[in-house]
């Protein structure tokens, strides 16, 4: 039977189940277009992709005199940001925004049914692009997807250079420092203190492109979680 899994609780765990399989839609590019006086078509600039809306029918049954708390634990479990997968497609995930319940209804004294309203990430990413991955001297890593913002987590003290594909950063640490590049932020693992100002250089040269990255470290103690992701 298809099932969802959201903040790593399956929808039958909460005696919910999906009534159909939800329509996956593909993200829209926007493209950033400029007009330019005296000439023919447009200048093409940034591409973003937007957000994508899942919506997701499901239903369930209580008793009546446990009905209403029943609806109170499905939106306590339907709410805020998270992780969303599909239990026949475990090895792919969506990170959520946010999750809203819509047309929730009493159908009878005993069952209710209600639409979960899952705004997305655009892409999907891949399960074991979560992991950390010890970078040494040098690694390669091969990204076999689009281009993927990973997190990096540097342990140590002192000055750690990180250089990917030729291009270098330098970050001073005293403890475990995470470089999140997705977010552009830096800040300290034990309790998140931003640290933007010890990092020198672009978080973007610290992506990893499609195809072979060539990474290394100045020092041991530093693994990164590459975040593969694709459409």
């Amino acid at each position: 039977m298809y099932d969802i899994r959201y903040k790593n609780q399956t929808g039958k765990s909460h005696g919910v189940y999906v009534m159909k399989r939800p329509a996956i839609p593909a993200p829209n590019e926007e493209v950033e277009m400029v007009r330019v006086a005296g000439r023919d078509g447009v200048l093409t600039g940034d591409r973003y992709l937007q957000p994508i809306e899942l919506y997701i029918s499901m239903n369930f049954r209580e008793t009546e005199a446990q009905w209403a708390a029943k609806y109170r634990e499905v939106k306590k479990w339907l709410s805020g940001s998270g992780k969303l997968e599909q239990v026949d497609d475990q090895d792919y995930f969506y990170k959520v925004y946010q999750v809203q319940i819509e047309e929730n209804e009493r159908i009878i004294k005993r069952y209710g049914a209600f639409t979960a309203h899952f705004t997305c990430d655009p892409y999907m990413y891949v399960a074991d692009g979560a992991e950390e991955y010890a970078i040494s001297n040098e690694r390669i890593l091969s990204n076999a997807y689009e281009e993927c913002h990973p997190i990096y987590i540097v342990t140590g003290s002192g000055t750690r250079t990180l250089t990917v594909n030729g291009k270098t950063a330098t970050l001073t640490v005293n403890g475990t420092t995470v470089v999140d590049t997705e977010r552009m932020i830096t800040y300290t693992q034990a309790d998140h203190t931003l640290r933007n100002t010890r990092l020198t250089g672009n978080y973007e040269d610290l992506y990893l492109v499609p195809g072979a990255n060539t990474i290394s470290a100045s020092a041991s103690g530093v693994t990164i979680i590459p975040n593969w992701r694709c459409r």
